[in-house]
């Protein structure tokens, strides 16, 4: 039947049980190829056959039935997409997947939610242990803000915060003899250029060598020493 075929029965419905009771095998028969394209795993076919069913008998509990259970379907298949998506490390498919799933299906899907993001949480602590700080906390970022409640994101984030701090107590430590090591070659360039001016001094006073520091010879040996 097409549609002009619904309307011109629909038409009659009101005073002929007979044409009523028609719609009603029509919706029948629209309801169990509904159920079987569903248990084949044709999903859409089931849903435009119900869609058919439910113009000509809304109140079908049947149809009720089997449009839930083309919601749990879908929403079943998203979550494997999300899974597949997660296993590719493509976070963004990942999250799309996920909230269409949590659309569909009437019971929590954290337990789901979870194992599809559980790759991305290992790449976070692969980049972790390879020193890659920020591209550790991006990772764990995007996923705090899927689940938030998530068992291995409080360690992650410790590990990942004491990470930071270490590296900025070695940078200030290193700032801190870097320092150190300036002021030291400075003491150090201050004495060879007194002892460069003293040797100049010497030697225009003619005390090219002699004995004791008081000469060119022993001034430019100490600061060759020196530097």
């Amino acid at each position: 039947l097409d549609e002009d075929d619904h309307g011109w029965l629909e038409s009659l419905a009101p005073d002929n049980e007979r044409a009523r009771a028609g719609l009603d095998r029509v919706a029948d028969g629209l309801a169990a190829g509904a159920a079987a394209a569903l248990l084949e795993g044709r999903d859409e076919d089931a849903a435009q056959l119900v869609d058919e069913a439910l113009g000509l008998k809304p109140e079908s509990p049947q149809l009720a039935y089997l449009t839930r259970q083309i919601s749990q379907e879908r929403g079943r298949r998203l979550l494997a997409e999300a899974q597949e998506a997660a296993d590719a490390n493509d976070f963004q498919t990942t999250v799309t997947r996920l909230d269409e799933a949590a659309t569909l299906l009437d019971a929590d899907i954290s337990a789901q939610a979870y194992a599809a993001l559980d790759p991305f949480l290992a790449r976070s602590e692969a980049e972790l242990a390879e020193g890659n700080v920020a591209r550790a906390e991006g990772i764990l970022e995007q996923v705090v803000l899927v689940v938030p409640d998530h068992a291995r994101i409080a360690p992650l984030e410790r590990a990942i915060a004491d990470r930071k701090y270490q590296r900025a107590v070695a940078r200030k430590r290193e700032a801190q003899e870097a320092s150190m090591r300036a002021a030291e070659d400075a003491r150090v360039q201050e004495r060879v250029d007194a002892l460069l001016a003293a040797a100049a001094a010497s030697t225009d006073a003619g005390r090219l060598v002699g004995e004791g520091d008081d000469n060119t010879l022993a001034q430019l040996r100490a600061a060759r020493a020196l530097k």
